[in-house]
């Protein structure tokens, strides 16, 4: 599972450089979490408050992207620490 995020956190950053909307980026990761906490209960907490948590954390990780040029140093910077860091979030709900 955590192969399947890594894969469409990516995909959803590559479509962040694309087209510059963090926030449907952000939604889209968003909604496809959510889907999977109301489709796979045993979570820790409510899905609708790990879904919060995930819009927020990623609708940051998504902002800060954005307002960086895509290519420098200091967005690969936030870029791969960013993208572990949603992953460990996404695996501690």
């Amino acid at each position: 599972m955590c192969f399947i995020d890594l894969l469409i956190l990516s995909s959803l950053v590559r479509l962040l450089v694309r087209f510059e909307q963090p926030w449907v980026c952000c939604g889209l990761y968003t909604a496809y979490r959510l889907a999977l906490f109301l489709l796979f209960p045993g979570l820790r907490m409510n899905p609708w408050l790990a879904g919060g948590l995930v819009l927020a954390a990623s609708g940051l990780y998504f902002w800060l992207l954005s307002q960086l040029d895509s290519g420098t140093m200091l967005w690969w910077v936030v870029s791969l620490p960013g993208l572990f860091l949603l992953l460990w979030l996404v695996t501690w709900i």
